[in-house]
């Protein structure tokens, strides 16, 4: 048997796809920063006065590296289910569904309960792309854009109806429930507002479902995805300028086009999506690039496939260890700022000290922990509660 990914087995593991793992470690380390800052920081974080170019880069709402970083780790879950369930039998994907569908439920379950410390979690939602991705793992590519296009267009139409009625002076504030009390409200913070609902977020994973089918052949065609994913998010960002010269009246028709136009997550347009995702693309071809590059051979058997760079098998164990990462940066924010008093909300700088701060103790435990230990805490838990 052999296999075109570059492979490595750190202690305590089975054998991993290197370049998913280091797309994660990469991931949750912008969303610490982009939380961090956030959280810290609260209204100054989005309208600082006199911004620098270090504002605008990492504001949350609006700058290049906003959620970002989450759009990726959620298009790299799209890619990992695809491998759980590649080239395997009916009996193997019917076990494999049940695996997800049981991770979908107890990510929701989680999350709604992790809303009580850190509100704006992306865990249920993550639960719900699981929920609905498990009936996606045997479908058709075309089903599945499908499915993507219309979350993007769902999304796109309700934030279009919204613009228009906001500008006639009705509220619409009702589409973003600040507790769910209700079906319905559990409804619209599901799938439309909040923090990242499945319009259009689901896009993501679907478009990380279609990747994973194309990684066995990306050697192939690596370039030529790359250079469109470049092209497509440049484009999106240019059209965005375009746009906003063109369509700066404050008539009806202006407003609405610039939210179309707009690439802030919270306004859910078409080139957020776009610019998104061409990024999450982009950054995990590259990685899977390098990660083939410095593999010993990526052609072998599984059992003997190594990677031959020591940073690289240090970010796949960092990797490993995200969930613990993920719940731990909320743990770690809450006792330092708001239980200890030991950091104050003083700017960027601040939020930026802070995430290294944490970032670098996170690393050094998940790279004592995997290597002495294997599976993080939170990790091997999740596994025992859902299966493998």
């Amino acid at each position: 048997m052999t296999t075109p990914f570059p492979l490595t087995q750190p202690r305590g593991t089975t054998l991993r796809f290197a370049f998913i793992d280091v797309a994660r470690a990469l991931a949750v380390s912008g969303i610490v920063i982009m939380n961090y800052h956030a959280y810290l920081n609260g209204s100054a974080s989005r309208n600082p006065i006199n911004a620098s170019i270090w504002d605008d880069m990492f504001n949350p709402d609006t700058g290049f590296f906003t959620t970002r970083f989450a759009a990726l780790f959620v298009t790299v879950a799209g890619v990992a289910v695809t491998f759980m369930t590649q080239n395997r039998s009916k009996e193997e994907i019917a076990t494999k569904r049940v695996v997800i569908l049981r991770r979908g439920i107890l990510l929701a379950f989680v999350g709604g309960i992790f809303e009580w410390i850190w509100p704006g979690s992306i865990l249920y939602y993550y639960g719900a792309y699981f929920l609905l991705g498990a009936a996606l793992i045997r479908a058709k590519n075309w089903v599945i854009v499908t499915v993507a296009s219309t979350c993007v267009i769902a999304a796109t139409a309700i934030q279009t109806w919204r613009v228009g009625q906001e500008y006639d002076g009705h509220y619409t504030g009702w589409l973003d429930p600040s507790f769910i009390n209700s079906p319905r409200e559990l409804l619209l913070r599901t799938f439309v507002g909040y923090t990242h609902p499945i319009f259009p977020w689901f896009a993501f994973f679907c478009i990380g479902l279609l990747l994973g089918r194309a990684i066995p052949y990306l050697p192939k065609f690596r370039k030529q995805l790359l250079t469109t994913a470049i092209a497509l998010g440049a484009f999106a960002y240019a059209l965005r300028e375009i746009i906003y010269q063109a369509a700066d009246s404050p008539s009806r028709s202006d407003a609405i086009l610039r939210s179309l136009a707009s690439t802030d997550p919270f306004d859910r347009g078409i080139l957020y999506t776009v610019s998104a995702s061409a990024i999450a693309v982009t950054v995990i071809v590259l990685l899977h690039w390098w990660c083939d590059l410095t593999s010993t051979n990526s052609a072998v058997g599984l059992s003997q496939s190594r990677n031959k760079s020591s940073l690289v098998n240090a970010l796949q164990r960092i990797g490993q260890f995200t969930f613990t990462i993920y719940i731990g940066h909320a743990l770690f924010f809450n006792l330092v700022v708001y239980r200890l008093d030991l950091v104050a909300n003083t700017g960027l700088d601040t939020a930026l000290v802070l995430s290294a701060v944490f970032l670098a103790l996170a690393f050094v435990v998940a790279l004592w922990w995997t290597h002495i230990i294997g599976q993080g805490p939170i990790e091997r838990c999740y596994r025992w509660l859902t299966g493998s």
